[in-house]
């Protein structure tokens, strides 16, 4: 069967054409209704709002960038350095015009302005072809004393109106400016049109000779600290002209070498010199020179660890901290005598209290041409040090380190034989040692044992060696220290309580101790009474007890009479804390005690 689809499609056309011109009708009207309704209006104007709070937000950004960049520097921001250079540095788009309480301009086709107080206000979009600005210079030339600029400015949809100079002078009219520098850095002009479009440009020189560095230093004492001697003389702070093609150094050896200045730094000689050197010429520099001690300060070369460097002048002064008086001082002096007289001459360590007055009790003299190294007890109220000569005309001498000396300080407690219900714990030391707090590591060693951490007092017996080194954290050791426990003069001798009937001591006015739990018990004694040889006395060994205020309990003292060695007992009062024996009763008495211990 044949079929006729002709008419199918043909209205099939038609429909479709219909339709589009429907839908054609349809937009048209709402587009109508929303130009109408104000809708796209709208949506323009919150594209603009959008566009500058984008543009305040950048300006205010650079704004608080600068400030973290140049306040720790010790530098200012204000409108002035915000208008001259540091916004236009920041921003490449922004021209910036100074008035007297504000920065008016132009940032990316907006009107902006910035208030005193640094509050940004974008303004209105700009219409209109932005000037172009080209420059020359008369010279290239490095190590020049001045330069001078000129600026081209031109625009396509108008005229230039003005130029603003650098130093907010302005040629109006012209469509070219000459400026002159005598400094090397960043200028900016400022090119304003007919159209009321704005630009800034920004002209480096670099080729302008800097100005000589300018160095400056507090001054003061140098401090004396357990940590070494702190260099108060103030850090050094050298200023110099910003300007990329120059290499700002300094030296403290006399130009011998030279170090890249990075900020101000603690000096370790008493002249500096710093300079500015031309990168690829180092004839093209400027210089300058300063003392930055204090005249009687102890200058750095006292205390820069190297025991090469010294000096020869005495009469300087040196401050101690208070945590380093009591502690010993490292000294490094050459006495180099005298030539005057029969004397070799002194140099003298001396110390000064509060008062500035000398401690004479403490001077320590170094006699003899002799180069002296070692310790000197720094006194506990002394505030100040210094080095000085004597004994003969033209004495001199040479000092070369002073320092806290770091050999650890080992303090002892003496424990006296103690008298127990056990029988006798024997004399010994509690060895306290003070380790300077640079110390990482605090060590100590017994005689020739191994070296173990210390972490409190060490029991040290009679006879004993210790030894104390510190480990600071660069693994640097300290002078080592050392120690020997040697019996107490005022102490019984372990030939008393050794139990051995053939060891004696002849020596009286010695003590023990007795132990809470001996007090009431029964002393034994091996005394030997040897009597007198003057007159007819035998004389007497007396055997003495006393209680916790120190006062004898003369009713228990215990008598030996007559030329015999008596072996017995001798009851211990309760309240006695120490015993001792003596002897009495003439002119030479003598007495041997053999043995003294708690009845068995």
């Amino acid at each position: 069967m044949k079929r006729n689809f002709k008419n199918s499609k043909g209205i099939t056309l038609i429909a479709l054409i219909i339709t589009i011109i429907i839908l054609l009708i349809l937009a048209g009207i709402t587009i109508i209704n929303l130009a109408e309704s104000g809708l796209l209006a709208k949506s323009g104007e919150a594209k603009e709002r959008t566009i500058k709070a984008q543009l305040k937000e950048e300006i205010e950004m650079a704004i608080q960038e600068i400030q973290i960049e140049e306040l720790p520097k010790g530098n200012n921001v204000t409108l002035e350095s915000l208008a001259n250079v540091q916004l236009v540095a920041k921003l490449k788009e922004i021209t910036t015009d100074l008035g007297t309480d504000k920065i008016t301009g132009e940032y990316k086709g907006y009107d902006y302005i910035i208030t005193g107080e640094y509050e940004v206000v974008i303004g209105n979009r700009l219409l209109g072809e932005k000037p172009t600005i080209t420059h020359t210079v008369d010279t290239e030339q490095i190590g020049v004393t001045q330069v001078v600029i000129t600026v081209n400015a031109s625009v396509s949809d108008g005229t230039i109106v003005e130029i603003v100079k650098p130093d907010g002078s302005i040629e109006q009219n012209v469509g070219q400016a000459t400026f002159t520098v005598n400094k090397s850095g960043k200028y900016v002009f400022t090119a304003k049109s007919s159209n009321g479009r704005r630009l800034s440009y920004t002209v480096k020189i670099t080729n302008i000779l800097p100005s000589a560095p300018v160095i400056e230093s507090q001054g003061g004492y140098p401090i004396l600290t357990v940590y070494g001697v702190q260099n108060t003389q103030g850090k050094v702070t050298i200023t110099y002209e910003d300007n990329e093609v120059f290499v700002n150094s300094y030296s403290e050896d006399n130009g011998t070498t030279w170090k890249e200045y990075t900020g101000p730094f603690e000096p370790m000689a008493s002249t500096i010199i710093a300079k500015s050197e031309y990168r690829e010429d180092s004839t093209i520099k400027v210089e300058a020179t300063k003392k930055v001690v204090v005249d009687d300060a102890m200058p750095p070369e006292v205390y820069d660890g190297n025991a090469e460097t010294g000096i020869s002048k005495v009469g300087l002064y040196m401050d101690i901290e208070e945590d380093a008086r009591g502690k010993n001082l490292y000294v490094d002096i050459y006495n180099r005598g005298t030539w005057g007289f029969n004397s070799d001459g002194a140099s003298i360590v001396i110390f000064f209290n509060q008062e500035g007055q000398e401690l004479t009790d403490c001077r320590y003299k170094i006699t003899g041409l002799t180069r002296y190294k070692g310790l000197v007890s720094i006194p506990n109220d002394a505030v100040k040090l210094s080095i000085t000569v004597g004994d003969g005309a033209f004495a001199a001498t040479s000092i070369y380190e002073i320092d806290i000396g770091d050999d650890p300080i080992i303090s002892k407690k003496i424990v006296y034989p103690k008298l127990t219900q056990n029988g006798i714990e024997a004399e010994h030391n509690l060895i306290n040692i003070d380790y300077l707090p640079k110390c990482v590591e605090k060590l100590y060693q017994i005689n020739d044992g191994e070296w173990k951490r210390y972490e409190k007092e060490v029991k040290v017996e009679l006879g004993e060696i210790i030894k104390a080194k510190g480990i600071d954290k660069y693994g640097k050791e300290t002078r080592v220290s050392e120690y020997e426990v040697t019996n107490t003069s005022d102490a019984m001798p372990p030939e008393t309580y050794d139990k051995n009937t053939e060891t004696s001591t002849s020596k009286v006015g010695l003590y023990m101790d007795i132990d809470e739990t001996a007090r009431g018990k029964n002393l034994y004694v091996d005394i030997y009474n040897r009597g007198n040889y003057a007159g007819n006395s035998d004389g007497a060994s007396i055997v003495m007890f006393f209680n916790q205020e120190g006062e004898e309990l003369t009713d228990c003292r215990y008598k030996i009479t007559g030329l015999t060695r008596y072996q017995g007992i001798i009851a211990i009062p309760n309240n006695a804390v120490k015993l001792s024996v003596t002897v009495g009763d003439g002119a030479f008495a003598a007495t041997s005690i053999y043995e003294i211990d708690i009845e068995r």
